[in-house]
């Protein structure tokens, strides 16, 4: 049975709801929200108000930055626009001296991260570093309720389009998708996913699972960058070449994250029980065709990971090709995302409560993801020329550690993020050395 709809609104999918209960959980929890940040370095001075002028082209004509989640008859949340209502983003510039260290910009950064917005129905912030006359980072802090990593990316690289007169300011809203149907059919294929999902998580669940619940200052979170340079992300590839494989570079990613994972559990003293990772997936390849920058597309796999098993290297691997052909073979994400649909007539206070107490065992020991493709593209980004592009994610408050990897050009950027106080400042340049020798096959 199939329930009509609107075909003219934007209803949020099961993966969009269940990031609202999430976001209401942490500003419950932190007072900060489900928010992340990515970061663009580029070469020369940025051009401050040429940028600001772009935004309000492209902020005018898209209607989701002045909207919020309302529900229609049908009970699906859609998210409901304010046209009348003008779209005030912030762009703040800080100067600072060309001298600096890359730690004191790092520290910049991650404090950035880790601001809350002025409203919570603020879902966009830009800020600017400028580094004396050579060197400029932009920042745009960016809600997960409207964005994943890969839509900012994208939102990113609209700007540019609009900047470079590639299209023009109302020419935007064909770059968008702006509808979504409410996906109320397939109620007995839904349930039964949902039956299959349960049935796997009771599998991964038979042993006791590591989750680090010492607690620590969950409001700020340390972000830990490792930056590898070309010759470094070739070492890199190769390494996935020689022992996961043609392709193969999420299992020899989640090596990666485990061996860092296991430090951390290692520095907090926590048990040597199986460590199960949740890893994002993202779900537009089902919808190729379909342009889709803003909410979120994301699913999971799950990844059972025994502590022992992580000194053997080339076994662990083949551990984790072999659960990702099952989670493949079985269509995990999928069944997940058809799950998730029918957790939207929850609304959002009940669900965020219900995952405050089983968030870890939905998120996992820790959060991977490996963003093989960067969304904006090499060479200039609003007339300067792009030097990298990295993340600053944030996780929730009952996850351990979030591990992510992307790519820009022919480099290759980790980005960790863990709870403050959880680790000292030795402690971080311990782990990055784990993290760096992990990726490039280096003996510890």
């Amino acid at each position: 049975m199939r329930i009509p709809c609107s075909k003219s609104k934007r209803y949020l999918r099961g993966d969009d709801w269940l990031v609202h209960a999430l976001h209401y959980n942490t500003l419950k929890a932190t007072g900060l929200g489900n928010s992340s940040m990515v970061v663009l370095e580029m070469e020369g001075v940025f051009e401050l108000e040429d940028f600001k002028k772009t935004i309000r082209q492209v902020t005018e004509v898209i209607p989701f930055f002045t909207g919020k989640v309302r529900r229609d008859w049908t009970l699906a949340p859609f998210w409901a626009s304010n046209r009348k209502k003008s779209v005030n983003v912030s762009v703040i510039l800080k100067t600072i001296e060309d001298d600096v260290k890359q730690e004191a910009v790092l520290s910049i950064l991650e404090e950035w991260a880790n601001k809350p917005f002025e409203s919570d129905l603020d879902y966009l912030c830009f800020r600017i570093l400028q580094v004396g006359l050579n060197r400029c980072y932009l920042a745009m802090q960016f809600d997960h309720r409207l964005f994943d990593a890969y839509g900012a990316e994208s939102f990113l690289s609209l700007l540019e389009k609009v900047f470079s007169k590639q299209i023009k300011p109302d020419q935007v809203c064909k770059e968008i998708r702006l509808t979504e149907p409410a996906h109320l059919d397939h109620w007995r294929e839904n349930f039964l996913c949902g039956k299959a999902v349960i049935q796997c998580r009771y599998k991964l669940l038979e042993k006791p699972n590591l989750f680090l619940t010492t607690p620590f200052k969950k409001q700020y979170q340390d972000h830990i960058s490792v930056f590898l340079n070309d010759e470094e992300t070739l070492q890199f590839q190769n390494q996935v070449q020689n022992h996961a494989g043609y392709l193969m570079t999420l299992p020899y990613g989640l090596y990666v994250a485990a061996m860092v994972f296991r430090y951390l559990a290692k520095s907090v003293n926590a048990s040597e029980e199986d460590f199960l990772a949740s890893c994002s997936v993202d779900q537009r390849y089902l919808s190729p065709n379909q342009p889709a920058i803003f909410f979120n597309y994301l699913s999971f796999m799950f990844f059972k990971i025994s502590q022992a098993d992580l000194d053997d290297r080339s076994g662990i691997i083949n551990i984790f090709k072999q659960q990702f052909y099952e989670n493949t073979k079985e269509k995990y994400p999928e069944k997940l995302s058809k799950v998730m649909l029918l957790m939207r007539i929850m609304p959002k206070k009940i669900l965020g409560n219900m995952m405050s107490t089983w968030m870890h065992v939905f998120f996992g020991s820790f959060n991977f993801a490996f963003l093989h493709k960067c969304n904006i593209k090499e060479g200039f980004f609003c007339g300067r020329r792009l030097i990298n592009v990295f993340h600053y994610p944030r996780i929730p408050v009952q996850t351990g550690a979030g591990i992510y990897f992307n790519k820009f050009g022919k480099r290759l950027n980790m980005s960790i993020t863990l709870h403050h106080g959880m680790i000292d400042c030795n402690q971080k340049q311990e782990l990055i050395t784990v993290a760096r020798n992990a990726c490039l096959g280096i003996s510890c």
